[in-house]
């Protein structure tokens, strides 16, 4: 049995092929740079097809192609959004050791006028 192929994009962009299950690897930076370049051969496909200005022999290539790319935009915006979480997340527990800082200061000053 062969294994799985996973879907990937050679990337002029970025100047090497990215596996999908790589996304997690980039930085923002190159993410921002992967999802302009797949929409962008999304949008070329889409048109070449709808115009049907394509060779009969190059149309299962084109149509690999969008759907490849479509792969890759859903995966990016995945990847995107579980970073955003993860930020959030941080960002959260940030502002908790702040607020409870900001009670123990309290605390003590409460004890200190008690006593």
């Amino acid at each position: 049995m062969s294994p799985p192929r996973i879907p990937y994009i050679t990337s002029r962009y970025l100047g090497h092929t990215v596996h999908l299950d790589e996304l997690a690897n980039l930085n923002d930076k190159d993410l921002n740079l992967l999802d302009t370049e797949a929409h962008g051969l999304h949008e070329d496909c889409s048109r070449s097809i709808k115009a049907d200005d394509i060779r009969q022999e190059d149309h299962g290539l084109v149509e690999k192609l969008l759907r490849t790319s479509g792969r890759f935009l859903y995966a990016i915006e995945q990847e995107k959004a579980r970073r955003q979480r993860q930020t959030s997340i941080l960002s959260i527990l940030n502002q908790l050791a702040e607020v409870r800082a900001e009670c123990d200061t309290l605390k003590a000053q409460l004890r200190e006028v008690v006593s």
